[in-house]
This record gives structure tokens, C-alpha cells and sequence, in this order.
């Protein structure tokens, strides 16, 4: 009984520690007026920081502002995936929509949501464009043709993606040089989504008694829904951390 009751007390001292420790990530957020973003609750996908900004917290509530037209309509008890955009990458938190809030100031009358604080916030890190690995719970195949003529070139693996390029492990018909523009068609299982991209080559690197070369490769157009589920993986990674 001892150790169970030891247990449960480090067990609310930890959830108060990561209730002070949102808290002050919130209030932090709320001097900036940082863009937040709603999904449901469970969904896979990373919400994008565009359905308003923070406007304060008032009590054990978070008060957003939200666009006057054009905005999400949110529901009443509905449970949500909020994302508040970080210096860093993205806050990622669980909260429920307590209801609607108006406020009349000297620029006029402004309003928006109020939602629930989050107990806890799990942040995702960004560079640039934030690059996995992928190889631990994906086996993403690459396929590489020349663009001009249009012809097989090689193909291989994955070894780490981001939004705005790969590193890749090929073997290869012929020698490529940086600059060299192909065309990169990924091969993922799902839900990882697989695609086509134009590319360039940024660097070349020979591999020691083998045939295949590591290459890094930059995207030269925006994969959107590439970008949303490499967050969806890196969230899942977190989770299975924290288990």
C-alpha cells in the first residue's frame, strides 16, 4: 500500500510539474499573440498554426482570437488538437471547446474561442523544414530518372526526408554531379504519403566497397501534405516515448 500511495503521489507531482510548465509556455505565447491551429482530437495529420492567434488566458481558460469571416466554427465541448507556432516549431497540446467570447476595446469589438488550458504541451522541433529518419518504422524505396532526355537513372532508399529534400542511398547507371536535375519518385507505405518531385543535387558522397552513392537532394517545389506527415510521425514517435 505504501509504494502504491509513494507512486500516485509522484505521479500528481509530475502531472503539476507539466501543469506549471504549460502553463508558462502559454503565457509566454500570449506576449507574442503566437498563431494557433485546431484538428480534431486523435487526428493524424499536424494542424497548421492559421485559425487565429492567442489572445490571453483568463483563469483555467485560453481565450483565442479568431478571424471575423472565413474562420472555423467550433462547437461546444468539441475536443481538439491545438498547435501554437514556437520560436523553435510547434507547441502541441489537448484541449475542449468551452464557448465563444466577444470584447470591446478602443479598435472595436473582438471575439473568438475559448478554450480549455492544455495539462501538457509536447513540442515538436523545426528547422527549416524538420528532417526525420525514417528508416526505424518506414521502408521508403526511391526511384531517380533523368529530366532531360527522360530516362532511368537508379534507385535505392530513403534515409532521411524533410520538406524541402532527402539524403538517399542509390545505386546508379551513370555518375551525377552537384547541380544535376532529376526527377525522384518516392515509395512509401502508408499512411506515409508517397510522391513525385523535381530535384537537384546538392552533394554526392562514394561509399567505401560499394556500389551505391549517398546523395542529398533539394526539392524544388513545396510538398505540403509531405510536410504534415512528417509531423504526424514525429508526434507518433514522441507518444511511443512517453509510453
Amino acid at each position: 500500500m505504501d509504494v502504491w500511495l509513494r507512486n500516485l503521489a509522484d505521479l500528481f507531482v509530475r502531472e503539476d510539474a507539466d501543469v506549471r510548465s504549460a502553463r508558462k509556455v502559454l503565457c509566454a505565447a500570449a506576449e507574442r499573440s503566437a498563431p494557433v491551429g485546431f484538428a480534431p482530437a486523435g487526428a493524424e495529420a499536424c494542424p497548421k498554426p492559421e485559425h487565429g492567434s492567442i489572445e490571453s488566458i483568463e483563469g483555467n481558460a485560453l481565450l483565442i482570437l479568431t478571424p471575423r469571416s472565413g474562420g472555423s466554427r467550433f462547437v461546444k465541448g468539441e475536443q481538439l488538437t491545438m498547435c501554437i507556432e514556437a520560436p523553435a516549431g510547434f507547441d502541441l497540446g489537448d484541449v475542449e471547446v468551452l464557448g465563444e467570447w466577444t470584447r470591446r476595446d478602443k479598435s472595436g469589438q473582438r471575439g473568438g474561442v475559448r478554450v480549455t488550458l492544455p495539462r501538457m504541451l509536447e513540442h515538436v522541433q523545426r528547422r527549416e523544414h524538420h528532417r526525420i529518419q525514417v528508416a526505424f518504422d518506414l521502408s521508403p524505396r526511391v526511384t531517380l530518372e533523368n529530366d532531360e532526355p527522360r530516362g532511368p537513372l537508379g534507385g535505392g532508399e530513403i534515409l532521411d526526408i524533410s520538406q524541402s529534400g532527402a539524403r538517399i542511398r542509390v545505386r546508379l547507371r551513370e555518375p551525377v554531379t552537384a547541380g544535376k536535375k532529376l526527377l525522384f519518385h518516392a515509395n512509401c507505405p502508408a499512411p506515409f504519403p508517397s510522391f513525385m518531385a523535381t530535384a537537384e543535387v546538392v552533394h554526392v558522397v562514394l561509399t567505401k566497397g560499394e556500389e551505391r552513392v549517398i546523395l542529398g537532394v533539394r526539392f524544388l517545389e513545396e510538398h505540403l501534405e509531405l510536410a504534415r506527415a512528417i509531423h504526424a510521425l514525429e508526434r507518433k514517435r514522441a507518444q511511443r516515448l512517453r509510453k
